[in-house]
């Protein structure tokens, strides 16, 4: 599957069953919320040490496949303020750097199959770990999506405070250190949802299906060759 063309379809307010839920919480109720869980990763993880295959490029496919499966995660605001939804969104993530102790964003295009977007990712963060610019890669696409992690701690939760207009609507994901319950190997994962356009509903939809695509991904790379 190629790389598609960014597309930005506007959403019909006069047939759109969420239009007044929408326009509350754009206007006068305008909000964000966040919402945390662990995810179980035992056998992704497992998978990925037998085969020789990286963590974070499996997780990112997972959260990729949830984010471009579901058109409430894609949706937002064009600059006229017309609300929306992007065929498709890219990825942008945090690289740590730790001789200065600051980050970058990298973002990889999504698309391809699984192994090709893993490939094209790892080199991502080969060609900028260690640059010191925020954002390396210029111009940067709208239809983008956030993942930051936190490795160093396995949080309960985590929220964010933006003093903008409060419109971005995009989910943004933060993800933290892995940690052993009994015979599982959890992921803290927290996820801040704009009410405009998912509510509880959507955001539990978010993390049953994150859950099911790490699954998904746990077989996937089961099945590659052994890497060295």
């Amino acid at each position: 599957m190629p790389i598609p063309a960014p597309l930005f379809t506007p959403i019909d307010l006069a047939r759109w069953p969420r239009r007044e839920i929408f326009e509350r919480f754009n206007d006068s109720r305008r909000c964000n919320f966040d919402m945390a869980t662990h995810v179980d990763v035992t056998p992704l993880l497992h998978a990925c040490h037998t085969r020789g295959f990286r963590f974070f490029p499996a997780i990112a496919a997972a959260i990729c496949q949830v984010i471009n499966t579901h058109q409430e995660y894609r949706s937002e605001l064009d600059d006229a303020g017309t609300p929306g939804y992007w065929n498709v969104l890219h990825p942008m993530y945090t690289v740590f750097n730790p001789d200065n102790e600051t980050f970058t964003h990298v973002l990889t295009e999504y698309g391809g199959d699984v192994a090709d977007f893993c490939s094209r990712l790892q080199a991502d963060i080969a060609q900028y770990r260690g640059c010191t610019d925020l954002y390396p890669q210029q111009p940067l696409p709208r239809n983008l999506f956030a993942i930051t992690t936190v490795p160093w701690v396995s949080f309960i939760s985590i929220s964010y405070h933006l003093y903008d207009d409060g419109r971005y609507m995009i989910p943004f994901v933060t993800l933290g250190k892995y940690f052993a319950q009994g015979e599982q190997t959890l992921l803290p994962v927290n996820v801040r949802f704009h009410h405009a356009v998912c509510d509880g509903y959507h955001a539990g939809r978010f993390f049953n299906a994150l859950q099911e695509a790490v699954a998904r991904m746990a077989a996937w790379v089961a099945a590659q060759p052994m890497r060295h």
